[in-house]
């Protein structure tokens, strides 16, 4: 297991496909490696990865021109330092297989 290139994660992200990033990150994806993680991570590291995931549905969802959303009552705001802060670190929670069997199936 190797450390994703951030370079690739930046294809993904750069192609509008905050989406599939999500699912990797999640394990919902057909790329997803089945390996544990959270397990020994710093509670700071999954606060951040589960920002990073509600970012990359945000974006999904609203795309990058919102910063705030009310939708049935509910707030819910953009951050996408998450996304850097998360590039910066690493991108912890994801491992460069998973980046490579996906832009492998569905180049960017």
């Amino acid at each position: 297991m190797t450390v994703p290139n951030r370079k690739d994660i930046e294809k993904i992200l750069n192609a509008g496909r905050e989406g599939d990033l999500y699912e990797i990150l999640s394990g919902t994806s057909p790329f997803s490696e089945k390996t544990k993680w959270g397990e020994d991570e710093s509670l700071e590291t999954i606060k951040l990865v589960s920002a990073v995931k509600r970012q990359l549905l945000f974006v999904s969802k609203y795309g990058h021109e919102r910063n705030h959303v009310e939708e049935g009552g509910t707030h819910y705001f953009s951050h996408p330092e998450k996304i850097e802060e998360w590039l910066e670190k690493g991108a912890p929670g994801i491992i460069q297989e998973e980046i490579s069997a996906y832009l492998d199936a569905n180049p960017a």
